[in-house]
């Protein structure tokens, strides 16, 4: 059932799906604990100073109380829960969740700085309307006055809705916003000059931040940032490390946020893929073919589908990154791909093997890494950081790749512990003398890279490469003294301290 805008339009009021409901409902969850945490939370705070007696007209004090009004003044947030049945896209939605989202921070401002206390006498109220009354007003606390943000959300949903109608309609939203004003002064809830403040936050609110929201381009990009939110989330899920992720990658991208927005993607759209590749990502379909559409749109060659996160990653790199990139980016992903085989037939390499492909997949992501963040260095000016990384990230997840049939195992230390081929004896196979014996020394190897790169930092002269690769640094660390920790049979001591080298910079960097 629907009721129809009288322009003879789309329906005003109807069922949105629920594709659109799992985008806007949990945008109004969002919206309703941003707001009782301001307001609730300013109001509280004002128990702990001497609040002001709310400045009044004298004609207000001799306005009457009449508590059935009260019904009129709650008709504002039942209306706001319309929302999700009005404003049915993502696209009219984000703005107006903006726009309501700016008012109560802003609104909270004036709560913290200037608590006010109501002017009118305590009110009595019984029966039905009574009990009505007393519920609005436990609800709207005690010292949050001015603005009135109950009038600034009544003004922008009269906006906002009645862009959506016809002139009848809007005339009745005109007539609505008439009421709501009226019943605020009848319940003895506001003064006069709180309204006004209110009705000001709400225009201007609605002529900056629903207006710039809008846009198309805006949307756009917020759009893809929500969907790199997305794709952390289902990280984090998986491991707790991609929090430490999140965190770092975000905190370098200030305050270079739109020009960082494609180091984002991109290291979302490569996590994904080696995600789905490892098996850790359920899709449909085959996970080769999953990251073969994802080049496909990557180079152009095939448009995305409009559900799919990943492809819709891809369009966006497609558009934003320069020859170059792009050919770095479908490189890595294919690099992924030959993991993904080597994994599918138990394939084993060489340690010269290993050590070639490790150093590739580490040179291409370290260097798009710095590529996109605006950083003069390359992944190739930074052999300890691809040495290190080398040693890091397939000693860490060395136990749970080879139970998915990753073997990061050199074939000759697999044959010096006696391993024939066969799956069974694999296991065994791992805690053989040869095969910790190649553990201490890739430690070794690696301890000494993050060492080298830690007293190289100071030879960096570009303040952002610089900032990276102590970042990298840190991370590489503590996962160094971690393993020590918790490998002591494993883990040689750590290497002597070196002398820094000379502060000159390198040509590149």
């Amino acid at each position: 059932m629907t009721a129809r805008s009288l322009r003879g339009g789309e329906p005003f009021i109807a069922w949105p799906g629920m594709a659109s409901l799992r985008l806007t409902l949990p945008l109004s969850y969002l919206f309703f604990k941003i707001f009782s945490s301001v307001y609730g939370g300013a109001s509280l705070l004002a128990k702990l100073r001497r609040p002001l007696v709310n400045f009044a007209f004298p004609w207000e004090m001799h306005l009457p109380f009449i508590p059935s009004w009260t019904l009129v003044y709650l008709t504002v947030p039942l209306l706001l829960l319309l929302t999700p049945f009005i404003l049915r896209t993502w696209k009219t939605f984000m703005p107006f969740f903006l726009t309501l989202t700016a008012e109560t921070l802003i609104a909270g401002l004036f709560f913290l700085a200037l608590p006010l206390a109501p002017a009118y006498p305590k009110r009595m109220a019984e029966g039905f309307f009574g009990g009505v009354f007393h519920l609005a007003d436990r609800l709207n606390l005690d010292y949050n006055k001015f603005p009135s943000l109950n009038i600034a959300f009544a003004v922008t949903a009269a906006i906002v809705f009645g862009r959506r109608c016809g002139w009848f309609g809007r005339t009745l939203f005109g007539l609505w916003l008439t009421a709501v004003i009226a019943s605020t002064l009848l319940i003895h809830e506001h003064q006069v000059l709180d309204l006004v403040g209110g009705a000001i936050l709400a225009l201007a609110c609605v002529a900056t931040v629903q207006r710039r929201t809008s846009d198309e381009g805006f949307l756009a990009r917020l759009r893809i940032e929500a969907l790199c939110l997305r794709e952390f989330w289902q990280f984090a899920r998986r491991h707790p490390r991609y929090l430490r992720v999140f965190f770092a990658l975000f905190r370098a991208s200030f305050p270079y946020w739109r020009r960082t927005r494609p180091l984002r993607v991109a290291y979302c759209l490569a996590q994904h893929a080696d995600d789905v590749l490892d098996g850790d990502r359920r899709v449909t379909g085959e996970p080769e073919a999953h990251v073969r559409k994802i080049l496909r749109v990557l180079d152009g060659s095939a448009p995305p589908e409009p559900g799919n996160v990943a492809e819709q990653l891809a369009a966006f790199l497609a558009t934003e990154l320069g020859a170059e990139a792009r050919g770095e980016m479908s490189e890595l992903l294919e690099v992924l791909i030959e993991d993904r085989r080597r994994m599918d037939a138990r394939r084993t390499m060489t340690a010269l093997g290993l050590a070639e492909h490790h150093r590739k997949t580490f040179l291409l992501s370290l260097d798009l890494a710095f590529q996109l963040s605006g950083a003069r260095l390359r992944g190739g000016d930074a052999p300890e950081l691809v040495e290190a990384f080398s040693w890091c990230s397939p000693v860490r997840d060395l136990d749970e790749d080879l139970g998915k049939g990753l073997i990061n195992i050199p074939e000759e230390v697999l044959a010096e512990a006696g391993w024939t081929g066969r799956e069974a004896e694999l296991a065994p196979a791992i805690d053989a003398p040869a095969v910790r014996d190649w553990l201490r020394r890739e430690h070794s190897r690696g301890a000494a890279a993050i060492q080298a790169l830690g007293a190289r930092l100071a030879t960096i002269g570009d303040p952002r490469s610089r900032r990276i690769l102590a970042a990298f640094h840190r991370v590489l660390r503590a996962y160094e003294r971690k393993y020590r920790r918790h490998n002591p049979d494993m883990a040689g001591p750590p290497p002597a301290r070196r002398r820094p080298a000379s502060p000159v910079a390198s040509e590149r960097a």
